[in-house]
């Protein structure tokens, strides 16, 4: 079934909606901006006899998009593919939405139905199958063991079936190692449906830990963050169907704060379109884009939110500049030394931004080390800090105290240290939000990239 287009849409507010979409997984490969590769790889693994696909890769990548773009179009049974969620759900439920489905198909009501109903189909699947049909609000009780045949004895002739089964990473841990059973006898058994799972991962061993055999069943893709060109191409796009004029080097700004994700691009050129559709305008100004990061914050996901809002919240000037500071890099993981510089530019900037000279503090103390932050329970005492017209500064002994603290539960466990004296966002997308709230104070940061030539493009001096 296929989604509305975009030339059907008279009313440029439905229109953008339907073009920018950060809360609405993509459906079609039109809109599915720079994951061409990733979509022939799943559709040809899909089309392998007995093969599933496992799309994993970080929180925001698109891995849910590209699952559903897929199935909409690898799925050709006259109705949309089914998408279930891991999400406190267990096999049997699972499996039992997954028949549901496959029972409302054309095939099932002209040929099965009547046979089901009257237990012509016999054995434990027959029983099951007829649980199923007269009972359509109850969770019936299906063994893994059986859960293929059941599949198989419901499946649409002649016709392609594909799930969705989303959110692996909130299923339980009987949950994963039904699913390794189930995906091995998939192969094994040559399921004429076909399976798509997702989930936030470093790699499968979580799944397949079960059934390291299952592996020859499963087709592995893992998600990266998308280049600043296309998303540039997806502001280009939507921007395009209200024709709305965006400088270039607005437009890359916006990649710049997206980080890689594509929702916060999507979300950014969402809100700076309605901003223009409601002061009826054809061209963007600087007043515009202030509103749209506005907006932004205002609808962005609670996951980034809480983390941010507990990092700040006793002590919120210091940390604020602090995690702008941890987001003003091209590269994830940084240095203590590489960040305080960092720091001291941020600080710099706020300054500047009210008609002040910015002098760093003075160092008067040794560092403190790894141990001693472990072991350090002081707070930062208005006392310890150095006023700057206003503004506090952190001194480089607190800087690296307020650093350790952000791996702390109280302080939101923003980062996380793989190595002494490094760190890095413990959600790759928390740098995007703390890239955009800086931007809603008026403070640029990370607007440094390496291009396509692995050339370093600083934006504040175009």
């Amino acid at each position: 079934m296929e989604p509305t287009t975009l030339s059907e849409i008279e009313d440029p507010w439905v229109r953008v909606r339907h073009v920018f979409l950060p809360s609405t997984p993509i459906r079609e490969e039109a809109r599915l901006v720079g994951r061409s590769e990733q979509v022939e790889r799943v559709r040809r693994e899909l089309r392998s006899p007995g093969r599933s696909v496992f799309i994993f890769g970080e929180r925001g990548v698109g891995k849910t998009s590209l699952a559903q773009t897929v199935a909409f179009t690898e799925d050709d049974t006259d109705n949309d593919p089914a998408i279930v969620s891991c999400y406190q759900a267990d096999f049997s439920q699972l499996i039992t939405r997954v028949v549901r489905h496959l029972m409302a198909l054309p095939y099932y009501q002209s040929t099965l139905k009547k046979k089901v109903l009257e237990l012509k189909l016999g054995g434990a699947v027959g029983h099951i199958l007829h649980r199923v049909e007269t009972q359509p609000t109850e969770m019936v009780r299906v063994e893994p063991i059986y859960a293929v045949e059941l599949l198989k004895s419901v499946a649409p002739a002649n016709k392609t079936a594909v799930v969705v089964v989303d959110e692996m990473d909130q299923a339980s841990s009987q949950l994963r190692r039904d699913l390794a059973h189930f995906v091995k006898q998939t192969g094994d058994e040559d399921c004429p449906i076909k399976f798509i799972f997702t989930g936030i991962a470093n790699d499968v061993d979580e799944l397949l830990e079960a059934h390291q055999s299952a592996s020859r069943s499963v087709a592995t893709v893992r998600l990266e963050r998308l280049l600043l060109g296309d998303l540039v191409r997806i502001l280009d796009s939507g921007f395009g169907v209200v024709d709305l004029g965006v400088a270039d080097l607005l437009k890359r700004r916006i990649a710049l704060m997206s980080d890689g994700f594509a929702y916060f691009t999507h979300l950014l050129g969402l809100k700076l379109a309605e901003r223009a559709l409601d002061a009826e305008v054809t061209e963007v100004n600087e007043g515009l884009m202030d509103g749209a990061i506005e907006d932004a914050v205002a609808d962005i996901e609670v996951q980034l939110k809480r983390p941010y809002e507990l990092a700040v919240r006793k002590y919120h000037d210091r940390y604020e500049t602090l995690l702008w500071a941890l987001a003003d890099h091209w590269q994830l993981e940084r240095s203590s030394k590489e960040i305080w510089r960092s720091y001291l530019g941020v600080c710099q900037k706020r300054f500047s931004q009210q008609g002040l000279v910015f002098r760093a503090p003075n160092e008067t103390k040794d560092e403190p080390s790894e141990e001693a932050l472990d072991e350090s329970q002081e707070d930062l005492d208005d006392d310890g800090l150095e006023p700057r017209d206003g503004l506090m500064v952190l001194t480089k002994q607190q800087f690296r105290q307020a650093v350790h603290r952000l791996k702390q539960t109280a302080y939101g466990e923003i980062l996380e240290s793989p190595q002494r004296g490094w760190y890095r966002f413990r959600f790759s997308m928390m740098r995007g939000y703390c890239r955009l709230m800086a931007a809603r104070h008026g403070i640029s940061v990370g607007l440094k990239y390496l291009d396509t030539h692995n050339n370093l493009v600083d934006l504040e001096r175009l």
